[in-house]
């Protein structure tokens, strides 16, 4: 062993999620944790995921979701495949290559007790792992949610290493990432930043996987500093973290921004949350808010009013009415950035922050 080079680690996501060993993926409720494991096997299918992630194996996903009906499934996966724009190829490579087993209603135990002697493996666990190697080309699997999966307590330590080290023994006895789904605790969605041991009950889960993942909304502090404003767009963006990886590079514990857009579909966010006072303006910029400053002389300005002016002045120009709206979004957020402009009092309405009221 110390003479020898080991072969390369194999990895599901490139320097990310190893291929072959259990993971868990955290977060509270409406934090996008279910949808984010639906993406990643269907990443694994057709080779991509819709963030800075580089999927490195490819092959079959298995999603067990003990919560979901069939027609939930139909209906995430149909999201999944109009949302992300796949092809006619892609479509059918996700239909032969998803295989979804909907449990809700239904009692499946991964881990039973055994004559009080505390909790095993179940016959349910040992034919899922034939069943998996019968298949041969299985690189992910999903199982969501955790506790939905034994018979053992939340808050019990050593349950919750059991479950961990379940979750791990069916990805090394398959060759598959096995992605298990977990509850966190409330406290972590308000977290600055977020640490490893974020499921809810018996941290020592987190001890007996390879990898730890954290989802949560985005905080108010946040949303302020990326000048996102609107609530549901706030709640919209979700924050992704490795916190615990024993193989992986220090830039992959960096946070990833994502954003649910149509049916909940998870892509890179498009947010800046890096502090630009001080940078020097551009001339489009500085002249965006002299026209703020003559309207303001006159009426307390509407964003929409606004840009139509910049847009007459050739301020900001584009092809399409969206086109227009994103330039003028980008001169908003770098003027609010710099302290320049705030919000009034009516929806829609930006002034000059030099003026401490409206008129």
């Amino acid at each position: 062993m110390v003479n020898t080079k080991p072969e390369p680690i194999r990895w599901y996501v490139r320097n990310t999620i190893q291929l072959g060993r259990g993971i868990l993926l955290t977060g509270i409720g409406g934090s996008s944790k279910t949808r984010l494991m639906y993406q990643l096997g269907i990443g694994g299918i057709v080779g991509r995921v819709p963030w800075d992630w580089k999927i490195e194996t490819t092959g079959r996903a298995l999603l067990v979701l003990t919560e979901d009906t069939a027609e939930d499934v139909h209906r995430t996966l149909y999201a999944c495949c109009e949302a992300l724009d796949l092809s006619a190829e892609e479509r059918r490579a996700v239909g032969e290559g998803i295989i979804p087993y909907p449990l809700a209603g239904q009692d499946v135990r991964l881990l039973t007790g055994i004559d009080h002697h505390g909790i095993g493996k179940s016959q349910h666990f040992h034919d899922l792992v034939d069943y998996i190697n019968r298949l041969g080309d299985v690189a992910f699997v999903g199982l969501d949610p955790a506790l939905s999966l034994t018979d053992g307590e939340e808050m019990e330590q050593s349950d919750q290493r059991q479950l961990g080290k379940m979750a791990d023994d069916l990805a090394v006895l398959t060759g598959a990432t096995v992605c298990l789904v977990s509850h966190a605790t409330k406290a972590s969605n308000n977290a600055d930043e977020l640490g490893s041991h974020n499921s809810r009950g018996g941290g020592a889960i987190t001890d007996a996987v390879r990898g730890e993942f954290a989802m949560r909304t985005m905080t108010a502090k946040e949303a302020s500093k990326a000048n996102i404003d609107d609530i549901e767009e706030r709640k919209r963006h979700k924050q992704l973290v490795a916190t615990k990886g024993n193989h992986i590079p220090p830039s992959a514990f960096v946070p990833v921004w994502l954003r649910a857009g149509e049916g909940g579909v998870l892509y890179q966010a498009s947010i800046d949350m890096d502090d630009a006072r001080g940078e020097q303006l551009t001339d489009r910029e500085i002249r965006a808010l002299e026209i703020l400053e003559t309207m303001y002389a006159t009426q307390s300005p509407r964003l929409g009013d606004w840009r139509q002016r910049c847009a007459d002045s050739g301020v900001i120009s584009g092809r399409t009415d969206e086109a227009m709206r994103k330039a003028m979004n980008r001169v908003l957020a770098r003027l609010r950035k710099q302290g320049l402009v705030r919000k009034g009092m009516g929806h829609g309405i930006w002034l000059p922050a030099s003026e401490e009221t409206e008129k």
